[in-house]
């Protein structure tokens, strides 16, 4: 084998071990979505998750047939009422749900609370979900504020759009603990009347998302 066959074959069985590589985390990344069937789950949030029997928490339940063993989502709520609600909600019930749902901030965005604060709040109600025993911890980062928070239809809003999207796209790096859903670009601010708010049938699309992420 002269050098340039020799040089070839060796450009070959890297090319052929570095698909294997790519093609086993793949593998890993594919068998790290779970089956939540049967499963109870924990919701924690805002108005965001407060759309009982209508939000991307319903459809997901029913898509993935899961229970939602409580919802204690908020209007208004941030992050440390979050906290506080969740806290309260251990303390009486001790039994740790299968799955839980963070997704807040929202409102910590948009009256000023740092983001650096939320983050520790939700890192928070991570390592309280963790002491209980809860294993499939999903915090929910949302959707895309730059395409849904219109600011010439939401002025009020504009001058912390650029804050809420930074802390969305922060969640992975500023906590621990949880698997975090990425930001979802799939909605628009046609999707959101007042800015804030996504449609019923634009839940529906952000619940297939997230199940696409985590679920099989």
């Amino acid at each position: 084998m002269g050098k340039k066959d020799s040089f070839n074959t060796i450009v070959f069985l890297g090319l052929l071990a570095a698909g294997g590589m790519v093609g086993l985390f793949v593998g890993l990344m594919a068998s790290g979505k779970k089956n939540p069937k049967g499963k109870n789950a924990l919701i924690v949030g805002d108005s965001l998750s407060a759309g009982f029997g209508v939000g991307w928490q319903d459809e997901l339940a029913k898509k993935y047939q899961f229970t939602i063993k409580s919802n204690l989502s908020k209007v208004r709520a941030t992050t440390q009422q979050m906290l506080s609600a969740l806290n309260k909600y251990l303390n009486s019930n001790p039994r740790a749900p299968d799955i839980a749902f963070i997704y807040g901030g929202t409102n910590d965005n948009y009256s000023g609370i740092s983001n650096e604060t939320a983050y520790k709040n939700i890192q928070a109600m991570i390592d309280n979900l963790q002491s209980i025993g809860v294993k499939d911890i999903y915090v929910i980062a949302g959707y895309n504020p730059l395409l849904v928070t219109e600011p010439k239809k939401n002025p009020r809003y504009a001058p912390n759009i650029k804050t809420s999207y930074d802390f969305k796209r922060g969640l992975n790096k500023n906590t621990k603990g949880a698997i975090v859903i990425p930001i979802w670009d799939g909605a628009t601010d046609k999707d959101a009347v007042d800015g804030i708010h996504i449609s019923i049938s634009a839940q529906k699309n952000f619940a297939d998302y997230i199940g696409s992420k985590i679920f099989k």
